[in-house]
Formats: structure tokens, sequence, C-alpha cells
């Protein structure tokens, strides 16, 4: 399964809020009841460049570069 439909499945399947998403780390889905790691390795940042170009929009790509930091509706 490509990693973008495998993290928005854990979202779905946590009952998730939010996705937060740092490299070097396991993708993380907020929930109720506290983060849930949901991948067992961690994002190397090809991984997370390829992730992030096939959600965000070009205005987050671009807001992401400006600000070190994106939060964007799915």
């Amino acid at each position: 399964m490509p990693l973008v439909d495998s993290l928005l499945a854990a979202i779905v399947r946590e009952d998730g809020e939010s996705l937060v998403l740092h490299v070097g780390e396991r993708p993380i889905v907020v929930t109720a009841r506290g983060p849930v790691e949901v991948a067992s390795a961690t994002l190397t940042l090809q991984a997370m460049d390829a992730l992030l170009t096939d959600l965000l929009h070009h205005e987050s790509l671009q807001a992401l570069a400006e600000y070190g930091a994106v939060e964007t509706e799915l």
C-alpha cells in the first residue's frame, strides 16, 4: 500500500483528529485518547518529500518552504 494511502487509512482506523509528520520520527495520529504511532519505521527525508508532494497543494508547499511548518485539511 502506498505511504499516503496507508497514513490516511491510519487516521480513519484510529478515529484520528490529525496526522503529525517529522523526518526521523514515526508518523503519529493524534486521537482523543492520545497520540498513536502508526508506522514501524521512521520517515526519511526522501519519503517525506514524496509524501508532501502527494498531499499538499502548491500554496501549502510554498508556505512549508517559507515557514518550516504547514497545517492543512485533507
